[in-house]
């Protein structure tokens, strides 16, 4: 996967102070309809520092770590905010057990997460879930995020398919300590 910086200028802004991932803000200069002018994108990108080996001068993308919005933010001991990208929650909790096939984790507040598994999924696994996510955002120092399971998904027609969310918006001083 490479950045289309034949036909679209990309400017990266890091996602944060000590972030390796960025955030693209695009401008295209080939449309005629409608301007598209430092469109900031929602994807939060680990880039490429190696050539690609396809021989491609262009930009390669290492990974697509989720959307920035739907980042989970953690507020520390020590009073700081960190963000756990939507790649490593949905990595805590679906290598946990080949048995979850689908689930939902959604933080509600900065302490608080909610995650959904299948009802036929058992109650081991589900402890087992709560106690990876618990351990992944003990790493992100998230140590005093209280993690809730439910069972019984609800899947909404009426929306695109997201199974990382944030349901709350984190203070501005959050976006500079990323």
């Amino acid at each position: 996967l490479h950045l289309a910086e034949d036909v679209v200028s990309f400017e990266l802004q890091r996602a944060g102070v000590h972030s390796e991932l960025f955030t693209p803000l695009v401008t295209d200069f080939t449309r005629r309809a409608q301007a598209m002018i430092r469109y900031r994108m929602n994807d939060l990108l680990a880039l490429s520092h190696a050539p690609c080996p396809c021989g491609s001068p262009l930009q390669a993308v290492a990974r697509i770590e989720g959307r920035n919005d739907d980042a989970f933010w953690l507020h520390t001991p020590a009073g700081t905010w960190r963000m756990m990208t939507p790649d490593v929650v949905r990595n805590a909790i679906v290598d946990t057990s080949p048995l979850i096939r689908d689930f939902r984790a959604v933080q509600v507040a900065p302490n608080a997460i909610e995650i959904t598994l299948d009802n036929d999924v058992s109650a081991e696994v589900e402890r087992a879930t709560v106690q990876a996510l618990e351990a992944r955002l003990a790493t992100f120092g998230g140590k005093e995020v209280k993690v809730t399971a439910y069972r019984g998904i609800v899947v909404p027609f009426d929306q695109k398919l997201r199974r990382v969310r944030r349901a709350w918006t984190p203070p501005a001083e959050a976006y500079s300590q990323k």
